[in-house]
């Protein structure tokens, strides 16, 4: 079944949650998404049939056995074991539950799916919760890579956290600014004299005057990173896209002068340093979660 991010916000707008298959091993993964969940202001509640405790918290072998019950189960345990995790939940009350997926097989099968649809649960089937947990680094790689192959849950990209729009932005202005300056004057005067080159540093190239390549300049960088700019700023949700596409448009034109001019500068090596800030601001920027925990 394919989720929708409205499913997964009304999961994580859940003050008290019960992670079923909490393990008693700190570098088991259930305990970092437990960390994570901590860290985002939630109660989390650990489930382990042999109870004791879990960092700190009391560990209860069952739902039934919660002395608050959760209206929402994030289930971590192997799928041939969540069919009985799902009973649990039914006779519990939960409302909510979602099964785990992260590298490994998962937590989901398709009689736990089957058992919770038909008595009314809302399912998410099959998520990592990191992705939405403003992790970063691999996790949001991951959920860009399920956005690009159009896997990622339905309702569109989750808005970027304050420092990463900011900084997008002002890399953003800049690299534009400079670009629709330099264009400009490479189209105004196409020998290049107003810039301080010849004509003779394009004998590599398939160029004979500056005319191609300034268009180039003031369009594709220029005109591009002012639209990224607003697009960032706006917290469009194509934004991350765009901006990834910026910062390889603008290696690949670094690329292109080290293949074509002559002599090299070091102007190159902090434009393509750019292009690599705007690509990893694009691509692995953290998406945190929405919604404020509101409810139990």
């Amino acid at each position: 079944m394919h989720n929708a991010i409205s499913e997964i916000d009304e999961f994580l707008a859940h003050e008290r949650i019960a992670l079923v298959g909490a393990s008693h091993d700190p570098r088991h993964f259930s305990r970092a998404v437990m960390r994570a969940l901590i860290a985002k202001g939630h109660e989390v509640l650990p489930v382990n049939r042999r109870h004791g405790e879990i960092a700190g918290h009391p560990a209860y072998i069952d739902l039934q056995s919660l002395p608050e019950h959760p209206k929402a189960a994030l289930v971590m345990v192997p799928a041939s074991e969540s069919p009985a995790v799902v009973r649990d939940a039914i006779a519990a009350g939960v409302t909510h539950v979602w099964f785990h997926k992260g590298a490994g097989n998962g937590s989901s099968s398709p009689e736990a799916v089957r058992l919770a649809v038909e008595h009314g649960l809302t399912v998410i089937d099959g998520e990592c919760p990191l992705m939405f947990l403003d992790q970063g680094g691999l996790h949001a790689a991951h959920a860009t890579v399920r956005r690009l192959s159009g896997a990622f849950p339905a309702g569109g990209a989750r808005t970027p956290p304050l420092w990463n729009i900011i900084a997008l932005a002002f890399l953003q202005i800049i690299v534009g600014a400079n670009a629709l300056i330099g264009g400009a004057l490479m189209l105004a005067d196409p020998s290049g004299a107003e810039l301080g080159m010849n004509p003779g540093f394009l004998a590599q190239s398939p160029f004979s005057s500056y005319l191609v390549p300034g268009l180039a300049l003031f369009t594709l960088i220029g005109l591009g990173h002012a639209l990224g700019a607003v697009l960032t700023l706006r917290k469009d949700r194509r934004a991350p896209l765009v901006a990834a596409g910026l910062g390889a448009l603008l290696i690949v034109w670094i690329l292109a002068q080290l293949l074509w001019l002559d002599p090299e500068s070091w102007l190159q090596a902090v434009v393509a340093a750019l292009g690599l800030a705007e690509l990893t601001l694009g691509v692995l920027g953290p998406r945190p979660a929405p919604r404020v925990v509101r409810h139990a």
